[in-house]
């Protein structure tokens, strides 16, 4: 769950900036990397959504997946289901957090190529 490049500079701007801070320390804002992984996943959901983007994992029979899409406001397009990407034979994620991993990755990836 790692940004690089554009999408980096775009969330750390974002992140800077953002009134919310994700913390009750005043009066400066706690840095992101010491926010407990599971709730880094959130502040990306919320960055996300101020793209306009709706990241989304699930779970089905196989395990975990994820679903990438522009939000109602930007049209509610389908962008990308991790389907059988996974590196596992049956082609889903073990772990919820896997699949929170591999949107965020999906999302730089979109991000970078824009």
């Amino acid at each position: 769950m790692k940004l690089t490049g554009k999408a980096l500079e775009e969330f750390e701007k974002w992140y800077a900036n953002n009134p919310a801070h994700y913390h009750e320390a005043p009066p400066k804002q706690l840095e992101f990397g010491k926010i407990d992984v599971r709730c880094q996943w959130g502040v990306y959901q919320d960055w996300a959504d101020r793209l306009g983007y709706v990241l989304n994992t699930y779970c089905n029979a196989s395990g975990y997946l994820y679903e990438l899409h522009r939000n109602a406001a930007n049209g509610g397009t389908h962008l990308h289901d991790s389907g059988y990407e996974a590196n596992t034979e049956h082609g889903a994620w073990y772990t919820n957090q896997e699949a929170r991993n591999a949107s965020v990755d999906k999302l730089n990836e979109l991000i970078n190529e824009n």
